[in-house]
């Protein structure tokens, strides 16, 4: 039987020795992926949510939205490439985790990710936050913020700290 062991997550500011690991094996076909999962501590989750608000506030705060949707438009396009590592990955080993068919997870996660593309996503937030404003935009989207989805979305994301800087007005 084949076995492969992958590590699942990213934990930024620790190192694999200071985590606590548990091991979930799953098996099809004559595959096995035994996936190790971190078992963090309530100090460890403190700490790793204290980088992660850091960082946001260090470089996701400072983008505007439309570089935010741009960077999530790159990332998306490498998932739908069907020879990009990560997805290769994916197609590997979801069935394998699932039970699901690969041709079904193929065909839905190309579906999935296709949500997640930029066109959509700038429907989703005009959608989604119409009706909000504030009084500073920074994108270059719309020419006033009163008519600038964006910048309610920013606002209400990112709050009063965000790019706007000028908090949400209904």
């Amino acid at each position: 039987m084949k076995v492969e062991r992958i590590t699942a997550g990213h934990l930024p500011g620790l190192r694999d020795d200071e985590v606590q690991w548990h091991v979930l094996p799953f098996e099809r076909d004559g595959l096995r992926l035994e996936v190790s999962v971190p078992m963090l501590t309530a100090a460890q989750m403190q700490a790793l949510a204290q980088r992660v608000r850091g960082a946001a506030d260090r470089h996701l705060r400072t983008m505007p939205v439309a570089e935010i949707i741009d960077v999530i438009d790159r990332a998306i396009a490498r998932l739908l490439d069907r020879n990009d590592p990560f997805r290769r990955e994916a197609e590997a080993w979801l069935p394998v985790v699932s039970g699901y068919d690969a041709d079904m997870l193929r065909l839905g996660l190309t579906g999935y990710f296709k949500t997640f593309r930029a066109p959509q996503l700038r429907r989703f937030v005009a959608g989604e936050f119409a009706g909000r404003s504030c009084s500073l935009a920074r994108e270059e989207t719309s020419p006033s913020p009163r008519t600038n989805p964006l910048c309610g979305f920013c606002c209400s994301a990112l709050g009063p700290s965000g790019p706007c800087r000028q908090g949400v007005t209904q």
